[in-house]
């Protein structure tokens, strides 16, 4: 658990990502778990296939669904009372 508080804390990580992701929806001590439960799934598998860590980077969550990484921030400004209407980008 201690390297899973640790990894959460490292900046611009899966990890990080993945902790925080969970803390705000169960709390810091089982998002701590899970985290170290996903550590000890990727030791596991390293060890199996005798590769090396290569983190995802901080941003993989967001990459892996963009539709709700980008409707977060507009629910947290509708309950604010603002309207908000998301478009993409169009490229030229």
């Amino acid at each position: 658990m201690t390297a899973a508080v640790s990894a959460s804390q490292a900046k611009g990580t899966y990890l990080r990502d993945k902790f925080h992701r969970l803390k705000a929806r169960m709390g810091m001590k089982k998002a701590a778990m899970a985290v170290a439960h996903k550590i000890l799934i990727a030791v596991f598998y390293m060890l199996q296939r005798g590769v090396g860590f290569a983190d995802l980077g901080g941003g993989t969550l967001d990459q892996i669904n963009k539709h709700s990484a980008a409707k977060r921030p507009a629910r947290h400004l509708d309950a604010l009372g603002y309207n908000v209407m998301l478009q993409p980008k169009t490229t030229a």
